[in-house]
């Protein structure tokens, strides 16, 4: 990526909220009560216990993300993966990476799981465990970027499984995807991964829908 696109990043830091990392329009949030979680994880507490993002979905690096995800750019696989690194010590109690799977039949179209080699990145380089195929798809379901917050949520339930449940049990999971947009997949994965035993679950994402 070229210095001028490099500069149209806008990369999310505090305030944020601590649950689902909703950057906050003023640092007042948190000034009084570093604890305080934004309206939608009061309302709907997720089953996630905190969801990062590097930066805001948008510019070049949306475009980076949709030249990977949908015309078999691969190789951006490396640069985005090491844009994670930026926030991977804000899960100190993980013990083990998860991708979020695709269907196998929109893996066949694809060719390829962009959020597995993401983790194989980070994988790499912070030598954490990565389970590629432990969490799967069990049924096949539209594309969320089709619906809007309440048919995603209804779209992806029931959607997940764990194959080896004695294999996340006890342990932190964190969850790696490429764009965190209203958060329902992640959410679902979550649900389904301390159904099988994880003692918590982080989701770490390279941008956020703002």
């Amino acid at each position: 990526m070229c210095e001028a696109c490099w500069g149209t990043i806008r990369f999310i830091s505090e305030p944020c909220c601590p649950c689902c990392g909703k950057p906050f329009a003023s640092g007042a949030a948190l000034s009084f009560s570093p604890d305080h979680v934004c309206g939608d994880c009061r309302e709907r507490p997720p089953h996630y216990d905190r969801a990062t993002s590097v930066a805001v979905y948008e510019n070049a690096l949306a475009e980076a993300i949709q030249l990977f995800k949908y015309s078999k750019k691969t190789h951006w696989s490396r640069p985005l993966g090491h844009l994670l690194l930026k926030r991977i010590s804000d899960f100190p109690l993980a013990d083990v990476l998860l991708p979020v799977p695709l269907h196998s039949r929109r893996l066949r179209e694809r060719e390829f799981n962009q959020s597995l080699l993401l983790a194989r990145e980070v994988s790499a380089y912070c030598r954490m465990p990565l389970q590629a195929d432990n969490l799967y798809r069990i049924r096949w379901t539209r594309p969320q970027i089709e619906l809007n917050g309440a048919d995603r949520k209804k779209n992806v339930r029931g959607a997940f499984e764990v194959k080896r449940p004695d294999q996340v049990c006890d342990l932190g999971v964190l969850l790696i995807d490429d764009v965190f947009t209203t958060g329902a997949t992640v959410d679902e994965c979550s649900r389904v991964l301390k159904r099988a035993g994880a003692k918590a679950v982080y989701v770490l994402t390279v941008a956020r829908m703002v």
